[in-house]
């Protein structure tokens, strides 16, 4: 019996922390006809780019998303849940710069429907969107809710080189597409690397290669990137925080009693150490800095860094933000209820863009004092209304020949 019960608890467990309800929705709702939502109506702000400005002297962006990074990494006294600092680097850079935090210390955004996993997180955080695709066996998206208009699609009208960095296969899960299909951001993945002899053929660790060769080619992309006239942005996605124990390179510290343990904490070592070699960049002045887990990390009983007694409901990921274009406006920053969405309209704030009423997608300019979605409805009613197939999503997702509905 004591199996059985072990066996049933597993499988419950696994069927939340890997989204797995998630998926189920999204299929369940799929072939169903979709209907008229009212929430896309009312909150879902179609972005058009007369209503985005950009300053005169545009700046650079660089968004780090970092493998199921969570504030919850930090100490109770930093307003973490762990009993030891995992992330102190991370704390120290939050504390000197802006962190939107649900709370008077360092905090976050929880995961809401279609958001809680890689692409998912990227997509919402991109377009103020949730992912409520199906994705056949991880392969190729042929596009990626062509009809949106998403961060990388502003960039590109304005004129930003953009390029994104992968320590693994791009085709996964379809992020070269959302990329792609989107201001026609240049990918380079693990076999990008391989192509142009900066790896061996043969290279294999974990899911590609581990994150000290990512920040060593995201340093050379810079370099380059920095030598040209237009704006840039360039974008990273680390991986050795990845469940469901993480990757220990040689820098990992060997201290903890765990190796997830250990690869948070490295993580968040090279991630200071990135940081602190872009600081003595000639362009580091003029750049944005965007540095978010990418969603909350997905635990099973056997793998979470948490106590048993952790209320998931107080994780968060981590978010931070430095050389902020409106830094004068930080009354706003803190005691925030926040998502995935509000990242979307935020990362152009802070490049200093002026955005019509504040709101994109679904989210808010957490720079101004607009209430976000989690501040004006449950969590549990926004989960609810983004997880049925609406109409409006469609025509997102689809070219009108191919809508399954009648106009």
């Amino acid at each position: 019996m004591a199996s059985v019960a072990f066996f049933t608890f597993a499988i419950f467990h696994l069927f939340f922390a890997l989204h797995i309800k998630d998926y189920f929705s999204i299929i369940k709702n799929y072939d169903e006809k979709p209907v008229d939502s009212i929430f896309y109506q009312n909150e879902y702000i179609v972005p058009e780019y007369e209503n985005i400005v950009f300053p005169d002297k545009k700046k650079n962006l660089v968004i780090i998303l970092l493998e199921s990074m969570e504030s919850s990494f930090a100490d109770a006294e930093n307003g973490g849940l762990m009993q030891k600092n995992l992330i102190p680097n991370l704390t120290k850079i939050a504390k000197e710069n802006i962190n939107f935090s649900d709370s008077e210390t360092l905090g976050g955004a929880p995961d809401l429907f279609g958001t809680g996993w890689t692409v998912a997180a990227m997509t919402a955080k991109f377009s103020g969107l949730p992912y409520n695709m199906i994705v056949q066996k991880n392969a190729n998206h042929v596009s990626f809710l062509p009809n949106a208009v998403t961060l990388t699609d502003i960039l590109a009208k304005n004129g930003y080189n953009q390029r994104f960095i992968f320590g693994s296969d791009k085709h996964f899960a379809g992020r070269d597409a959302l990329l792609e299909t989107h201001g026609n951001v240049e990918v380079h993945d693990i076999e990008w690397y391989k192509n142009h002899n900066m790896l061996p053929k043969n290279y294999g660790v974990f899911w590609g290669f581990e994150d000290e060769k990512l920040f060593e080619y995201a340093k050379w992309e810079l370099s380059e990137l920095s030598e040209q006239e237009k704006p840039f942005m360039l974008g990273l996605l680390t991986v050795d925080t990845h469940m469901p124990s993480g990757y220990i390179c040689e820098k990992c510290p060997a201290d903890e009693d765990m190796p997830l343990k250990n690869a948070i904490r490295c993580s968040d070592a090279q991630t200071a150490e990135f940081l602190a070699w872009c600081k003595a960049q000639h362009w580091y002045a003029d750049t944005v800095f965007a540095i978010m887990g990418d969603h909350l990390f997905m635990d099973t009983a056997q793998t979470s860094p948490f106590s048993p007694d952790t209320d998931k409901n107080a994780r968060r990921w981590i978010d931070i933000f430095i050389n902020a274009a409106p830094v004068i406006f930080t009354q706003n920053i803190k005691n925030r209820e926040f998502s995935d969405f509000d990242m979307f309209p935020t990362m152009l704030s802070a490049l200093g863009c002026k955005i019509r009423n504040n709101r994109l997608g679904f989210g808010v300019d957490l720079f101004s004092s607009e209430p976000t979605l989690l501040e004006r409805f449950s969590k549990e009613e926004i989960n609810k209304q983004l997880s049925v197939r609406s109409k409006q999503y469609l025509e997102l997702e689809f070219s009108k020949d191919k809508l399954k509905f009648e106009q």
